[in-house]
C-alpha cells in the first residue's frame, strides 16, 4: 500500500532549512529521523536504524547513537517531536512511568520537546488519506504485543491488544475474539473484509512471511467476517514515513498562524481552541523541561492533523533572562565594535581550544565479548590416592579419598500377605476292629479328604471282642473304642466338621481301625493380614540408600570449588548401620528403616586438573581458540576399583570453555581512524565476537569528529564473563 505524495524528493531550498527531529519509542526500541519543512512539504533528510535498549540508562545511550546517525545537519537541532505506541500515553498525557525517562532524555541530550504523536493516530490518518470511508482491521505488530485496530467507514472504533507468541495465527485469533466487542450492534458483529498488516519493528521480509502465514488460513471460518478478507501489508519504511509526516503536520499546525495573511489573521482573531484527538493527548506543562519558545496560537480548521502538544508558559527565570538581554542590548549599542571584537575573539579562542582538546585528547574504549565454544571428550581416568602428582601421559590423577556420612529414616507400606487364625478342635471315637490292642501315639494323623487332624495325646484302644447271641443264632463282634481329642493341622473354618463324620487313620484300612467325630468340631477360623516380606526390606534398604547417596553427592557438588577443592563421587558406598523396626513375616502395615551410610569421593584441586584437561582436550580445541581460565568441569561414573592398591577407575567426560585468540594490536590498527559507523560495521562482521561496546571520549570528539583515534589510543578490553 503506497504512501500518498506528501514528501518532496528534491532538496533544493531557496531559504535556510529549519530541521526537526522525530524520536520513535516502542517497548524497548528507539529510532530517529531528521526532517524539515519545505513550504507545505515535509522532507526526510536522514533516518537511523532501529536500536534496542535494556533499561533507562541504555535507552539514553542507544538514543544518542540513533541521533548520531542523523549526520552533521542534526548536531544543532533540538526541537523534537516524540512518537509513541499507545501504552506510552494516557488521556492525561505521557504515562507517569515514562515521564522520568523522557525528562532525562530531554536534559541529557539537549532536546526541546514540542509534544508527541501516537502510531495509531498516524496510521489512522494515513488510511484516511487513502480512503476517507475506509473500513479495515489493522494488525500492528510490536516486538512483544499485537495491536488490533478497527476502522469502520473512516471512524476509528478502538483497539485491543494481546501478547505476541511464536504462533501468529493463534495470536490473531485471540485478538479477534477480543475485538468483537468493538463492533457496533448495527454491523451484526461482522468484521470488514480487509486486513492490513504492518509493523515498525520487523524487517519487510519477516512481515511478508507473516502475511503469507495469515493467507493460508480460512478467516471466514475462524472469525465473523462479511466475506473472506483481503490481507495486505504496509512495509515498515512506509509506516515510519507516515509517522514522521504526522510529526511534521503537527508542527505545521503549531506554526500555521504565523504564516497567515493579514486578512486571514483578522478573520481568525478569535479562533476556537484546538482539541486533541482520541489518540494524541497533550503533554502537560510539567512533563518536560522549559522550552525556549513563546506560546503559539491554535491552527486553523484546515490544518490536519491536529498538534499534539501545549508549549510550556514562560517561567520567571525566562522573564528575568529576557530583561537581562534587553539591558545588555542597550549597553551593546554604545559599545558595539568592542563587544563584537572581544566576544568574537574569546569565542574563537574557546573554539580552538575545544577543537584541539577534542582532537588530540580523544580516545576510544572497545569492550569485546568473545564468542565461547564448549569442548569436551570422554576418557578413562584413574584416581590414585597414593600418588603425590598426576601422570598426564597415562591419565592418572593424583587425588585424596574423602567420605561423607549420611543418616536418614524412611517408612514404606508393607506388601506381604499372610493367613492367620485358629484350627478346629474336638473329640473323636477311635474304633479297633482287630483282635489286638492298638496304641496310637500323639500326633497320629486322621484324614477327611484333604483335611488332616492330629491326636492331641497318646491313646490305647482295646481289641474287638466276639460274643454268641443269646438266641443261639450267631455271634456279635464288639469293636474296641476310645475317645481322644484332635486338632486340625490347618487354620480355617473348613475344618469345623459335623458330628459322626468318619475319618481314616493314617494309612490303615477302614476294616482295621477307624474314627468318628463325637461332637461337632469348632473353633476353626482364618483371615488375611499385612506382614513384612523379604522384598519389602530389600526395597526399603535400596531406596533409602539411594536417597542418602544422592544427598551426599549433592553436598559434594555444592562444596566443590570451595577452598580450591573439587570432588568426584566414585560410587563407593558403605552401609554402616541398618535397623528395621520389624522382621520378615511380622504382622505390620508399615516398615521403617534407620540407615547410616558413608559415601566416598575423590578430592582434587583445580591446579591438579588443569594440566590433565589440557592434555585430554588438546586435540579437541578448534584452531585459533584457547581454553579459558575458568575451572573445567568433569562428569564421571565409576567403572571399577582395585582393593589392592586403592586405585579407582572412572569414565570421565571432561569439558571446558574455549575462546578465540585475538591479536589486539592488529585489531587496534584495523580500527584506527575509522568512523564510528564503519568501526561498528567491522566489529559486527567479526564472527569471533558475541557482542561489543564502543565508546569514544570525550563527548565533543564523538559529536564533532565521530572518528576513532590512532591505534595507541584505542583500548581493547576483553569482557570477562
Amino acid at each position: 500500500m503506497p504512501l500518498p505524495k506528501f514528501f518532496k524528493t528534491t532538496k533544493t531550498q531557496s531559504s535556510p532549512k529549519k530541521f526537526y527531529i522525530t524520536l520513535f519509542f516502542s517497548e524497548d526500541l528507539v529510532q530517529a529521523a531528521l526532517w524539515y519543512l519545505a513550504g507545505s512539504q515535509i522532507v526526510i533528510a536522514q533516518q537511523s536504524a532501529l536500536y534496542q535498549f535494556r533499561n533507562d540508562q541504555d535507552c539514553l545511550l542507544k538514543t544518542d547513537e540513533a541521533l548520531q546517525e542523523l549526520g552533521p545537519e542534526s548536531e544543532n537541532v533540538t526541537q523534537t517531536v516524540f512518537a509513541f505506541d499507545s501504552d506510552w500515553a494516557t488521556q492525561a498525557g505521557v504515562a507517569a512511568e515514562k515521564k522520568p525517562l523522557l525528562q532525562k532524555l530531554s536534559k541529557e541530550l539537549t532536546l526541546k520537546p514540542l509534544g508527541f504523536v501516537l502510531v495509531e493516530e498516524a496510521l489512522h490518518h494515513f488510511l484516511l488519506n487513502q480512503d476517507q470511508f475506509v473500513s479495515a482491521l489493522v494488525l500492528y505488530l510490536r516486538a512483544h504485543r499485537l495491536v488490533i485496530g478497527l476502522l469502520k467507514q473512516g471512524k476509528w472504533l478502538g483497539t485491543k491488544e494481546v501478547g505476541r507468541s511464536a504462533n501468529l495465527v493463534a495470536d490473531v485469533e485471540e485478538g479477534l475474539a477480543r475485538a468483537i466487542n468493538l463492533l457496533p450492534r448495527k454491523t451484526a458483529d461482522r468484521f470488514p473484509a480487509q486486513i492490513l498488516l504492518t509493523t515498525l519493528t520487523l524487517a519487510d521480509k519477516k512481515l511478508q512471511e507473516h502475511q503469507q502465514q495469515l493467507l493460508t488460513q480460512d478467516w471466514s471460518e475462524k472469525a465473523k467476517f462479511l466475506q473472506t478478507p483481503i490481507i495486505e501489508s504496509l512495509p515498515t519504511k512506509e509506516l515510519f514515513t507516515a509517522l514522521v509526516y504526522q510529526s511534521g503536520q503537527a508542527v505545521m499546525q503549531d506554526q500555521g498562524p504565523s504564516k497567515l495573511s493579514a486578512q486571514q489573521a483578522k478573520a481568525q482573531s478569535s479562533p476556537k481552541p484546538t482539541q486533541a484527538s482520541s489518540f494524541g493527548v497533550p503533554v502537560k506543562s510539567t512533563t518536560f523541561p522549559s522550552v525556549d519558545k513563546q506560546q503559539v496560537q491554535p491552527a486553523s480548521k484546515s490544518t490536519e492533523p491536529q498538534m499534539m502538544t501545549k508549549i510550556k508558559k514562560t517561567s520567571k527565570l525566562a522573564v528575568w533572562w529576557q530583561k537581562l538581554r534587553k539591558r545588555l542590548g542597550s549597553w551593546k549599542k554604545t559599545h558595539h565594535a568592542a563587544v563584537l571584537l572581544g566576544v568574537g575573539s574569546g569565542l574563537l579562542a574557546l573554539l580552538i581550544l575545544a577543537l584541539g582538546w577534542s582532537w588530540f585528547g580523544r580516545s576510544a574504549e572497545v569492550i569485546l565479548e568473545l564468542k565461547k565454544r564448549s569442548v569436551s571428550k570422554e576418557v578413562a581416568v584413574t584416581i590414585d590416592p597414593d600418588r603425590s602428582s598426576s601422570d598426564l601421559e597415562n591419565l592418572i590423577l593424583s587425588a585424596q579419598l574423602v567420605s561423607k556420612e549420611k543418616t536418614g529414616q524412611k517408612t514404606m507400606e508393607t506388601t506381604g500377605v499372610e493367613q492367620v487364625g485358629e484350627p478346629a478342635k474336638g473329640k473323636v471315637v477311635l474304633f479297633n476292629k482287630t483282635d489286638q490292642v492298638k496304641k496310637f501315639a500323639s500326633g497320629t494323623v486322621l484324614k477327611k479328604g484333604d483335611l488332616e487332624f492330629t491326636l492331641d495325646q497318646e491313646v490305647t484302644v482295646a481289641s474287638a471282642s466276639v460274643k454268641e447271641n443269646t438266641s443261639g443264632d450267631g455271634e456279635t463282634k464288639d469293636y474296641g473304642q476310645a475317645e481322644v481329642s484332635i486338632t486340625a493341622q490347618e487354620i480355617g473354618a473348613e475344618s469345623n466338621l459335623a458330628k459322626d463324620t468318619e475319618l481314616t487313620i493314617e494309612n490303615f484300612a477302614n476294616d482295621t481301625y477307624a474314627a468318628s467325630i463325637k461332637d461337632d468340631l469348632s473353633g476353626g477360623a482364618s483371615r488375611e493380614v499385612q506382614v513384612v516380606s523379604a522384598a519389602d526390606r530389600q526395597q526399603l534398604l535400596a531406596d533409602l540408600t539411594k536417597e542418602l547417596v544422592e544427598a551426599a553427592e549433592e553436598e559434594f557438588a555444592q562444596e566443590s570449588g570451595q577452598d580450591n577443592q573439587h570432588f568426584i563421587p566414585i560410587g563407593q558406598v558403605e552401609q554402616v548401620e541398618v535397623e528395621f523396626d520389624a522382621e520378615t513375616d511380622d504382622e505390620a502395615e508399615t516398615l521403617t528403616l534407620d540407615l547410616t551410610v558413608t559415601v566416598a569421593a575423590a578430592a582434587y584441586t583445580a591446579g591438579d586438573l588443569q594440566p590433565l584437561v589440557e592434555q585430554v582436550l588438546a586435540s579437541e580445541i578448534p584452531q585459533g581458540y584457547q581454553l579459558t581460565d575458568q575451572d573445567p568441569q568433569i562428569l564421571s561414573s565409576p567403572q571399577q576399583s582395585s582393593s589392592e592398591d586403592q586405585q579407582i577407575n572412572l569414565v570421565v567426560n571432561v569439558s571446558a570453555q574455549a575462546v578465540p585468540q585475538i591479536e589486539l594490536s592488529t585489531w587496534q590498527e584495523q580500527l584506527a581512524g575509522q568512523s564510528l559507523s564503519a568501526a561498528r560495521t567491522w566489529l559486527d562482521d567479526q564472527d569471533r565476537l558475541a557482542g561489543f561496546e564502543l565508546k569514544l571520549k570525550p563527548f565533543l570528539a564523538k559529536v564533532l569528529f565521530k572518528k576513532l583515534p590512532q591505534s595507541d589510543k584505542i583500548n581493547l578490553i576483553i569482557k570477562d564473563n
